[in-house]
């Protein structure tokens, strides 16, 4: 189900309505609108909201949309609405991808700014005040923070498209002054321009992308890029200043429970929306110098490193929220490579409970996990017989749950 049709939903509707009014009638002087949605799933929730209430002092607005949370973290957001002031929810039924659910209610948007905010992120002190001030001081119409895992080793430094000589593109997220998964008390960030921005954690002036938004926010983007490809097209097509700023910090929690399972499988990590999405990226920004499988096996690390953080203590059975006291002070793993002993943990746990408490799920997580390295050789030489003189192409179909590639 697609944004529009959405839309035309009574419930939806309604709840656009509320949303319109309540940014018609904000209490404080709000200049800025934080859209936050689902990453890796719910499990994050309530030490997300819990950080950004106790480390925001500018007043805000908090815009949430919940894709098709279970009762527990959809009873907690609802008494968050009710209690909280300018927080303004809505949520959608169905399991759609996160591009879908930004664009239900993008477009309802009235403050100078808006902030793009996943559901598993920790801010430092100030935060807002400091992309705020940093986007008007430097006239920039896009500001990243500089983005580090929970225990301060860094993830996103500073971004750069190059282009190679063969017409193709290279993408960097860190500088090599502050390279990928070094800790942070060991480099010197710095403020620079950068080429995009990822959906972690981003500003953005809300007039420099609302009169773009079904330009920039491409839905059949679906869960892959979708920020760094809006953000591009911001600098490429319509000049808009892009910087990181230094001082503001923001820390990634990938913690998964087993009630996240659904959302992995049925959304964030459907491989037809990643072929759409990498088609999309592929058709406006060039060829990388990546395959579109190097890119699924990036995704495969982070989906085997979420199903092995649930196989710690009860997280699989926990039906509550991560409390603010369990953050780990340090988390490895996400951007450097899984445990040796992880998917053995994950073959000898997670699977047999998705095969008792959602079978539906169990193909899919099989495929990742235990067929994806083939999978992925078969397309890379279909990928290299596409090279070759038509007269010498003879490609296979390839199927396999979730994903279909026919070539001809």
């Amino acid at each position: 189900m697609n944004s529009k049709q959405l839309r035309q939903q009574p419930d939806i509707q309604i709840r656009r309505e509320r949303i319109a009014n309540g940014m018609a009638t904000l209490k404080g002087n709000c200049r800025a609108t934080v859209l936050c949605i689902p990453r890796h799933g719910y499990a994050t929730t309530r030490t997300t909201i819990e950080n950004l209430y106790a480390n925001t002092a500018e007043p805000f607005v908090l815009l949430y949309v919940d894709i098709a949370s279970p009762a527990v973290v959809r009873e907690y957001l609802e008494e968050q609405a009710r209690e909280r002031e300018n927080f303004l929810l809505v949520r959608i039924k169905d399991f759609v991808s996160r591009q879908t659910a930004r664009l239900v209610v993008l477009d309802l948007i009235t403050t100078p700014f808006t902030v793009f905010l996943d559901n598993n992120m920790l801010l430092a002190d100030g935060w807002l005040d400091g992309l705020i001030s940093s986007s008007e001081r430097e006239n920039a119409a896009v500001v990243s923070p500089f983005i580090v895992m929970q225990g301060g080793n860094v993830h996103f430094s500073g971004s750069r498209i190059e282009r190679l000589p063969n017409g193709q593109y290279r993408r960097y997220q860190t500088t090599e002054a502050c390279p990928s998964a070094a800790p942070l008390a060991s480099v010197t960030p710095e403020r620079m321009d950068i080429d995009f921005v990822e959906s972690h954690c981003c500003l953005m002036r809300t007039d420099a992308y609302a009169p773009h938004i079904e330009e920039l926010f491409i839905e059949a983007m679906h869960n892959a890029h979708t920020l760094a490809m809006a953000s591009y097209q911001m600098k490429t097509r319509h000049g808009a200043r892009m910087i990181i700023e230094p001082d503001v910090v923001a820390s990634i929690l990938p913690i998964g429970f087993g009630y996240d399972i659904p959302w992995l499988f049925a959304s964030y990590n459907r491989l037809d929306w990643f072929r759409a999405s990498y088609e999309v990226h592929e058709k406006l920004a060039g060829r990388t110098a990546y395959s579109v499988l190097d890119n699924l096996r990036w995704h495969r690390k982070h989906l085997l490193y979420l199903l092995f953080s649930m196989t710690e203590g009860e997280r699989l059975t926990r039906n509550d929220l991560l409390a603010a006291h369990e953050i780990p002070t340090m988390l490895n793993g996400y951007d450097t490579p899984v445990p040796p002993h992880a998917r053995g943990q994950i073959e000898k746990t997670v699977l047999p409970w998705i095969k008792r408490n959602a079978p539906e799920y169990l193909a899919r997580a099989k495929a990742w996990i235990a067929e994806i390295d083939r999978i992925i050789e078969n397309i890379d030489e279909m990928e290299a017989r596409l090279a070759r003189p038509a007269r010498s192409r003879r490609l296979p179909t390839l199927r396999w749950p979730g994903f279909s590639r026919r070539s001809a």
